[in-house]
């Protein structure tokens, strides 16, 4: 009897928490970023989920880059990623996996991972990053934005 629940409890654990397509919504709101030399800065962030792809318009001192994230998820909550730089206009494969609220995503070359998490009208964001050989740390709040 003790087998069967222990049983019955790793499927329900395992199938019951992954997710299988991320939210469709917008949200808005600001991040901040720090450099291994000690740079840091705020920048503003507008984000929109549509169908599995996570568009990210980011403003900071300035500048402005986008990128999007395509996720293809398996039965497991484990899911392929391409990630585009829409500045660069560059590419790269990606792994990742989501589980009831948190999903993570990791760069193939390792230069990008990032942890994003959904939580009621909010989604949160902590990652690291290489660019140009130099290694920065962000993390964001976003809010909802609702139609009006």
């Amino acid at each position: 009897m003790k087998s069967i629940l222990a049983f019955v409890f790793v499927i329900a654990s395992t199938t019951s928490f992954a997710m299988s397509a991320l939210p469709d919504g917008k949200w808005t709101g600001q991040g901040t970023y720090t450099t291994a030399t000690g740079v840091t800065a705020n920048y503003t962030e507008n984000t929109t989920i549509q169908n599995n792809v996570l568009t990210a318009e980011i403003e900071a001192a300035g500048q402005k880059t986008a990128y999007a994230m395509t996720h293809a998820f398996d039965a497991n909550g484990f899911t392929t990623v391409k990630i585009e730089d829409r500045t660069k206009k560059t590419t790269s494969p990606a792994t990742g996996y989501c589980a009831s609220m948190w999903c993570h995503v990791q760069a193939a070359d390792g230069s990008f991972e990032m942890t994003y998490v959904f939580a009621k009208d909010s989604v949160y964001t902590l990652g690291s990053m290489v660019e140009q050989g130099t290694k920065a740390y962000f993390e964001s709040s976003l809010k909802k934005a609702f139609s009006k």
